[in-house]
């Protein structure tokens, strides 16, 4: 396991200690689209997100100072992240881990590139798959 203390440069400014296992690729706060079952509306929540080498969780301000569980944590066995196509000026993309998907909002469009990149490359791709998302990723402006 590796510690991490890091200040939120979002909106929450929580100082917190969090114990990841893995290795840490980026961690930061997004808005997630949650409630969304059946074809049902869904809302949007600030969650503290964390990527590590194979997974990547998210939880709210309270699980975060209490030390709970994460809200969610997700595999990555096979998975893509995507910016929503332009006009994108909320910011959108989702990740695309099979079988679920989480559609998330940045507050940038840098802040969007950022994640999306670290989520397609960190490691874990084939170098022609990297590509592939690469040229998608970029189509989307």
């Amino acid at each position: 396991m590796t510690e991490m203390k890091s200040e939120d440069p979002g909106a929450m400014g929580i100082q917190c200690d969090l114990m990841v296992p893995g290795r840490l690729r980026k961690a930061g706060v997004l808005s997630k689209l949650g409630g969304v079952r059946d074809g049902a509306g869904g809302n949007w929540r600030t969650r503290w997100c964390v990527l590590e080498d194979d997974f990547f969780w998210y939880e709210d301000e309270g699980a975060l100072l209490s030390g709970q569980a994460p809200k969610g944590r997700i595999r990555l066995d096979t998975w893509f992240a995507m910016p929503v196509d332009a006009p994108n000026p909320d910011n959108l993309f989702v990740l695309h881990a099979i079988p679920r998907s989480l559609k998330l909002k940045a507050n940038s469009k840098e802040e969007m590139r950022e994640w999306v990149d670290a989520l397609n490359f960190h490691g874990r791709m084939e170098p022609h798959l990297r590509l592939a998302f690469q040229r998608a990723c970029n189509s989307h402006p």
